[in-house]
C-alpha cells in the first residue's frame, strides 16, 4: 500500500511557472509541445479558478489545469472545458495524487 505524502492543493497561479514546466517535462517528457492537446490551448491562457497544484512545503508535486476551448459544427461554437494535464511527480505517479 503506497502512503501518499501530505499536500496541500493550492492555486497553480501560486506556483513558479518554470516549477510547472518542469514537471510537465518530467511527467511527460520534453516532446510534449507536439501533442494534439497543445495545439487546442494555443493562444488562450489556463482558467485560474479551475487550475491547481498539489504541494509538500515548497515542493511541487502534481498540477491540474483546465483551459476554454470550443468544439466549432457547421452552425455553431460550443464552448468547453478542456482539463489537462493532469500532472505528477513520476516518483509519485499511481499513490493517488492525480485522484
Amino acid at each position: 500500500m503506497n502512503s501518499l505524502p501530505i499536500y496541500r492543493i493550492i492555486p497553480i497561479a501560486d506556483v513558479a511557472p518554470d516549477a510547472v514546466e518542469a514537471l510537465l517535462d518530467d511527467a511527460f517528457g520534453t516532446d510534449r509541445r507536439g501533442r494534439t492537446a497543445y495545439r487546442m490551448r494555443e493562444g488562450v491562457s489556463a482558467l485560474p479558478s479551475l487550475s491547481f497544484a498539489a504541494v509538500d512545503g515548497h515542493r511541487l508535486l502534481g498540477t491540474l489545469q483546465s483551459w476554454p476551448v470550443a468544439l466549432r459544427t457547421d452552425d455553431a461554437d460550443h464552448p468547453m472545458t478542456l482539463v489537462g494535464p493532469v500532472a505528477v511527480d513520476p516518483a509519485l505517479q499511481k499513490s493517488g495524487i492525480g485522484r
